[in-house]
Parts: C-alpha cells; sequence; structure tokens
C-alpha cells in the first residue's frame, strides 16, 4: 500500500486532468495525477520533428472573450496565462487552388458562387429560417442537418453540408444536429450552466457578510433591472434575430491561437500548479478501489490501483474514456450500457514542414477542402514564426476517415494534398503524421456523454466524455468547470478562502488582440 495521504487523485494526465489538478489543488487539496503515457498533455501537446513544432492535430481555442470556460479558469487559478492571437478566418479551398471566405450567414450564402445558383438560393432560405429560429430560443438539438435541407440539393452542396457536419461533431450530417451547427457557427451562444453566482461561490467561497448586506440591498434593484431588460429584449427579439441571419459573421472574434502551440496552453497549467499536486507518468490505473458504505448504501471510491502498488484518496477524479470504466470496476449495467453508447471520433492529422513561405499559405487562420477526403487545417507557423525553421513554414491538416483502418488512409491524405497544391511538394522537407482521437465523445444526436456524477460515491468523470459544447481544449475546459460545480453542490471542495498556502493572485486575463 502507498498512501500518501491525497486529498484528490485524477486518472489521466491530459489537459482535462491537468486543469482538475490545478483548480482542486488551489482549493487546498493534496492531489495525485496518474497518467499512462511517458508525458503529460494528452492531444494537447506540441513537439518537434526535423526543426518544425507540430501539435497534436491542429487546433482552434474557442470562447476566449467573456464567460467563455477557459477564460474563467485563468482568471481564477492560473498564475502564468499563455498568449493567444486572434485566430483570423476560416476559407474554403476550391479544386484551382485558390481560397474562398467561409459563409457564415443568409448574404454570405448567397454570394457564395462556388456551390450552384439554384442550391444556394435553396440553402440561403433553410439557413436564414433556422438561424431565426435558433436565434429566438427554439432548440434542434434532435433535428439532423440531413433531414432539414432542402431537397433537391446537388452532390456538391450535399458534399459542403457534410464535411462541415463532420468537423463540428465528428460525424456526418445525418448524425450531426441543427442545433450543433448553429453552435459551432455561433449563432446558438454556447453558455456556462452555473450562473455567475454559482461561479463565484465556488472560487471565492462564503461572501463576508459586507458582500451579502450589499447584495440584499441591491436584490430589489436588479429585479426591476432584470425585468426591464427581459421587456426590451422581448420586443427587439425579432429584429435581432433578423439582423443576425442577415450580417452574422460567425465567432471567429472569440477565438485565438497560443503562442508557441497548443503546448503553451499545458505549460502555463503545470506552471501555475502549486506544490499540492504531484504528477506521475508511465502508471497505468488498472483498477479504481471501492468500498461498501453502509450509510449510504451505495459503494464509494476510496484510492486506485496500479502495477506498483495501491493509493488512497478521499475523491477520485476519472478523466480518460469513460467507457474504459467498467474494465476498472464494478459498476450498475444500466450505467455500463450508456457507457457503451458513447461515441468516439478518430483523426488523421498530417504535417507538412515547408522549405519556404508558400502563397497558398499566405492567410491567418485556417482552410478547409470537401471532396473526396475532406480536411481542415492551416499554417501554425504564420501566427508564430518560431514553430518553424526561420524562413519555413509549419502546416498541419486534419482528416476525420469514415471508416475503421484510418491508418489505410495516410499515403492518400498526403497525395490529396500534393494534387490540390501541386506547387508545394517540392518545398516539403519534413513529412509526419498522428492517428488520435481528437474529442472522444463525438457530438452526435443519438450519442450518450457521461455525467460528471458517477453511480459510485466520491468518483467523478470530467473530460470530453461529459459536455457537449464546443471542441478541443474549450470543451474540456467546460466539463472542468461543470466538475466544480458538482463538487461544490455536493460540499466536497474546499472553499479558497480556507488555504493560505499559495498565492492566489491573478483576477485578469490578457484579452486577445482586436
Amino acid at each position: 500500500m502507498q498512501n500518501e495521504g491525497y486529498d484528490v487523485i485524477v486518472i489521466g494526465g491530459g489537459i482535462s486532468g491537468l486543469m482538475s489538478a490545478l483548480t482542486l489543488s488551489k482549493h487546498g487539496n493534496r492531489v495525485l495525477v496518474l497518467e499512462k503515457d511517458e508525458v503529460v498533455g494528452g492531444n494537447c501537446r506540441s513537439y518537434q520533428v526535423d526543426g518544425f513544432t507540430v501539435d497534436t492535430g491542429p487546433h482552434a481555442i474557442t470562447a476566449l472573450r467573456g464567460t467563455g470556460p477557459l477564460p474563467l479558469l485563468m482568471n481564477q487559478y492560473y498564475d502564468v496565462v499563455p498568449e493567444f492571437k486572434p485566430y483570423g478566418n476560416y476559407y474554403i479551398r476550391t479544386p484551382d487552388a485558390s481560397l474562398m471566405r467561409c459563409p457564415t450567414n443568409v448574404r454570405d450564402f448567397l454570394l457564395f458562387d462556388y456551390l450552384p445558383v439554384k442550391d444556394r438560393m435553396k440553402l440561403a432560405k433553410t439557413i436564414g429560417s433556422f438561424m431565426l429560429k435558433v436565434s429566438r430560443g427554439e432548440d434542434f438539438s434532435n433535428r439532423s442537418v440531413y433531414e432539414c435541407l432542402p431537397e433537391g440539393l446537388g452532390p456538391e452542396t450535399l458534399g459542403f453540408a457534410d464535411t462541415f457536419s463532420m468537423f463540428m461533431s465528428g460525424r456526418g450530417m445525418k448524425e450531426t444536429s441543427v442545433q450543433r451547427m448553429a453552435a459551432g457557427a455561433g449563432v446558438a451562444k454556447e453558455k456556462n450552466k452555473l450562473t455567475p453566482e454559482e461561479y463565484k461561490a465556488i472560487v471565492k467561497g462564503k461572501a463576508d457578510k459586507k458582500d451579502r448586506k450589499n447584495d440584499e440591498k441591491g436584490k430589489g434593484k436588479k429585479k426591476k433591472a432584470k425585468k426591464a431588460a427581459q421587456s426590451a429584449e422581448n420586443n427587439d427579439s425579432v429584429f435581432a434575430a433578423v439582423k443576425k441571419t442577415l450580417t452574422h459573421k460567425g465567432s471567429f472574434s472569440t477565438q485565438g491561437y497560443p503562442i508557441g502551440g497548443i503546448q503553451a496552453v499545458t505549460d502555463c497549467t503545470l506552471r501555475s500548479m502549486p506544490a499540492l499536486v504531484e504528477i506521475q507518468t508511465d502508471t497505468q490505473v488498472q483498477k479504481i478501489l471501492t468500498e461498501f458504505d453502509s450509510d449510504k448504501e451505495k459503494d464509494r471510491a476510496i484510492g486506485v490501483e496500479t502495477a506498483d502498488g495501491e493509493y488512497y484518496a478521499n475523491l477520485i477524479i476519472h478523466t480518460g474514456f469513460a467507457s474504459a470504466l467498467p474494465q476498472m470496476m464494478e459498476l450498475p449495467a444500466k450505467y455500463v450500457n450508456r457507457l457503451k453508447k458513447i461515441d468516439h471520433s478518430v483523426s488523421l492529422s498530417v504535417w507538412l514542414g515547408l522549405d519556404e513561405m508558400r502563397p497558398e499559405f499566405d492567410y491567418i487562420g485556417s482552410e478547409v477542402w470537401y471532396k473526396e477526403m475532406p480536411y481542415w487545417g492551416g499554417p501554425i507557423s504564420n501566427y508564430d514564426p518560431n514553430l518553424a525553421p526561420e524562413g519555413c513554414q509549419s502546416v498541419g491538416f486534419a482528416f476525420i476517415p469514415q471508416q475503421k483502418d484510418v491508418a489505410a488512409k495516410i499515403d492518400d491524405a498526403y497525395n490529396q494534398l500534393f494534387e490540390i497544391m501541386p506547387k508545394i511538394e517540392k518545398h516539403v522537407v519534413m513529412r509526419h503524421d498522428q492517428i488520435t482521437t481528437p474529442e472522444k465523445a463525438a457530438i452526435t444526436i443519438r450519442g450518450e456523454f457521461a455525467d460528471i456524477r458517477s453511480p459510485i460515491e466520491n468518483l467523478y468523470i470530467a473530460g470530453t466524455d461529459t459536455d457537449r459544447r464546443s471542441m478541443g481544449v474549450t470543451r474540456a475546459a467546460y466539463s472542468v468547470v461543470e466538475m466544480l460545480g458538482k463538487l461544490h453542490a455536493d460540499g466536497k471542495l474546499k472553499r479558497q478562502n480556507d488555504f493560505k498556502g499559495y498565492n492566489f493572485k491573478r483576477d485578469y486575463l490578457p484579452p486577445i488582440p482586436e
């Protein structure tokens, strides 16, 4: 037995696990992170190949302003934060290798002359109708993109819809909801489930008497102001929704890319951790240990077992694949069946190191190709020249082949890139490919997600198997915010005010430049 007096054991050292460890340690917990691989970070990792920096799959960090989950966590828990560059625009790569701005509203679709005129008219009308309905609060989570498309669209337009569905959910248009597409485009705003007041209670602890007195004093005024605001909102909602369908520019203004590559997010998370966090790599958790709680008449998690021994803690946070839990412990059959329905997508990423700055990649942002093998990606070294040798470029593309044998498509992926942009092949001095699971649970209509609370007392789940909002790092951050909320509601989260063992000083997040 190896019991070092841990308060929390975090299973998994990906970005969800690291953010869980950071936040819980800042609440005064001694945390042990157990990671099965040699390094931490998971998909939030960068490394060098022949002098070029590559990320573990292309990335765009979303929701970097307002109440986005990453700003919420960084404002309160990080001592060091990354520097973000504005992400830029999304483009469509056409067969002649040129780029067109990706349409984001009805007007853009009408002018998007890459699709047939008749299809554009039909599509613009349909998109306008659904954008209007979603903007006014209607929910289309159970309606697929495919079933909502107008009849008679040509193969070009159907391929366009299928590709964008694939990159929003991990599956095609028959399995992707209209609500998911609207959220990805920024029409349906993705919000934290916690209210600002609940989040303040979590990160600040119990308000003092002065705060409560001021809250009571302003309660009446706030109620009147809220009622007036709701009335004004109702009066303006139709006009605002119509305006949005005509002029909406997407959610690009809240997106960014970190200087130094995606590794910068992991590095800042690690640098912000107090000494209360211990991380062990090359450590596979084989079993989650439980005992029966006679008072609550249910099992509770008490620790984990690894090849090196057993570790015990009051709280277990699992951030790996939730579908792996049945191999680690006994669980109710109904819960196991639900976990089996979690749908995972596998991604193929290919990276090219170019010996010069190419005109094909003279842009800030990313591009989409939607024929044959659809891809998404772009030149990360345009954000930070240090990601490639001087005068060179590092560009990466993600493919989501709809087949099990993804490795069989590697050569096809490279060949397609060189067919689309034949002039770049002779400038390639580095090739590198990766097969990853970009998100754990694919956001499909019938796909399941795990709850933060498990059926086992003291066992909680965080990570991209638990939240449908956004993708990548942002989705992981959403899950950690919600995990903190559940722990707080269950009385299992220490207040920061009770812990004086670290310097809690961050109260702002530098905004991404306009």
